[in-house]
């Protein structure tokens, strides 16, 4: 799952301290999930990397998470927590996350989307919500893109 932000903010920069990310999908079981099962999730400034690579991770600045039956969500270090530093998302990053084999697909095999949230504080210090879209992926027994199209 990959998701850049630049058109969803409002705040010409982004998010200089970021509080909450959640991940979810209606067709997929993320209860069996916990934070050992994220292969990779963090930020790939400039969204410029390739594949799945970031340059920083939020496991690090993850203060607890959540986990539900259709929702993953992180709530990050703020500025007067202890054991932990804030982190920030500038309009041009992606956020990047890929789950290893604890998400069970609830839908019919076919072409599915998740939806990322991350909320926080701008640098003109307003509060702010962006809804993160990612790319559909399939899900079934198909040898490759095109057979699943």
């Amino acid at each position: 799952m990959s998701s850049a932000g630049v058109d969803a903010f409002e705040a010409e920069q982004g998010l200089e301290i970021v509080d909450y990310y959640w991940l979810e999908s209606s067709q997929a079981d993320f209860s069996s999930c916990d934070p050992d099962n994220a292969r990779v999730f963090g930020i790939d400034r400039g969204n410029n990397n390739t594949g799945t690579q970031i340059d920083e991770s939020l496991l690090q600045h993850m203060k607890s998470y959540n986990v539900g039956q259709s929702r993953i969500t992180l709530d990050l270090f703020g500025e007067d927590d202890l054991g932990g530093e804030p982190i920030n998302l500038y309009t041009p990053d992606a956020t990047v996350a890929v789950l290893g084999d604890c998400v069970e697909n609830t839908g019919e095999p076919g072409w599915y989307q998740f939806t990322g949230y991350v909320n926080g504080t701008t640098y003109a210090g307003n509060y702010e919500e962006v809804l993160l879209t990612p790319h559909y992926f399939w899900i079934g027994d198909f040898e490759n893109e095109q057979e699943a199209r």
